[in-house]
C-alpha cells in the first residue's frame, strides 16, 4: 500500500489503523468503519456513515446535510458553508472552507486550512501544515500528521503514518 493511496492513515489516537480509506478515523472512541472517508472526527455523536464527515465535534447539534457541519467546540453552527469552525477561540467567518483548526495561532483566512495544532510554526504556503501537538514539522506533505504522537512521513515515502 502505497502513500499515495491514502491522505492520512490514521488521525486519532487509539483506533484500527487501515490504509484502505483517506482517513480512517480522526476520534477517540467511535464505531470504526472504513467503507467512508472520514466516519468520525468527534468524541461523542451519532455517527451516521451516509456522509463524508459527520462531525468533528464534542457538542454541536448534528445534521447530515452537508459535508462538515462542525468540527469546533463552541461556536455559532451554520450549514452553510463547508466548514464553518475547526477551533475552540478564534474569530469565525464564513468566507473561506476553514477557517481555523487550532487553539492557539495567527489566523489568516487566505489558504484553506492554516493550521490544525496547538503548538507549531504556522506557514500559509501548504494546505494544511500540521494537525498535531508535538510533532516536527514538514511543508512538503499535504498533510503531516495528525495526530499527537506519530512518526512523520513525507509523501514521496511508500509508508504509512505510524501512530502510538
Amino acid at each position: 500500500m502505497t502513500q499515495s493511496n491514502i491522505r492520512v492513515d490514521a488521525m486519532c489516537i487509539k483506533a484500527i489503523m487501515r490504509p484502505d480509506i483517506r482517513v480512517y478515523a480522526m476520534c477517540n472512541k467511535a464505531m470504526i468503519r472504513p467503507d467512508i472517508r472520514v466516519y468520525a472526527m468527534c468524541n461523542k455523536a451519532m455517527i451516521r456513515p451516509d456522509i463524508r464527515v459527520y462531525a468533528m465535534c464534542n457538542k454541536a447539534m448534528i445534521r447530515p446535510d452537508i459535508r462538515v457541519y462542525a468540527m469546533c467546540n463552541k461556536a455559532m453552527i451554520r450549514p452553510d458553508i463547508r466548514v464553518y469552525a475547526m477551533c475552540n477561540k478564534a474569530m469565525i467567518r464564513p468566507d473561506i472552507r476553514v477557517y481555523a483548526m487550532c487553539n492557539k495561532a495567527m489566523i489568516r483566512p487566505d489558504i484553506r486550512v492554516y493550521a490544525m495544532c496547538n503548538k507549531a510554526m504556522i506557514r500559509p504556503d501548504i494546505r494544511v501544515y500540521a494537525m498535531c501537538n508535538k510533532a516536527m514539522i514538514r511543508p512538503d506533505i499535504r498533510v503531516n500528521a495528525m495526530c499527537n504522537k506519530a512518526m512523520i512521513r513525507p509523501a514521496h515515502c511508500h509508508q504509512r503514518f505510524v501512530a502510538y
